[in-house]
């Protein structure tokens, strides 16, 4: 069995792909995706942590979340916010995500860039552009 400290990013697509080939073959590719997903979900909460960090201002952090909806409005909502943990802010997106009615996406920004906030009906400008059956969305 191959060690699995020794896959480390850098690792090359064909050292990927030879070690991928024997852990099928031994049966073991499963048990090194789950080892794999774990270290990359700790990986990625380490870089939300830093993302949170940084976008963090004087106990207050700024989100903005995007999308549309499922009547093709498509929106930008600001807020300013307590500072979150990791948990929190997972908390919050989980929701967020949980609740969305189309397309959305959540960002951190500091509080003193924050954009407006803005809101865009696109089947109605569809409409009144004398094409009602195509909405453009520009994410």
């Amino acid at each position: 069995m191959f060690d699995l400290n020794w896959l480390q990013r850098s690792t090359t697509r064909e050292q990927y792909l030879e070690i991928r080939a024997a852990l099928k073959k031994t049966g073991g590719w499963r048990d090194w995706q789950d080892h794999a997903t774990s270290a990359d979900r700790l990986a990625a909460r380490v870089d939300l942590r830093r993302e949170l960090d940084a976008a963090t201002v004087n106990g207050k952090i700024g989100i903005i979340d995007s999308g549309m909806d499922c009547d093709c409005a498509q929106y930008c909502h600001v807020s300013r916010r307590d500072a979150m943990s990791v948990i929190a802010y997972e908390v919050y997106a989980k929701r967020a995500y949980a609740g969305a009615e189309g397309p959305m996406s959540i960002s951190l920004c500091r509080p003193d860039e924050l954009p407006e906030s803005w809101s865009r009906d696109l089947a109605m400008e569809a409409y009144e552009n004398g094409r009602p059956h195509v909405v453009y969305y520009n994410a």
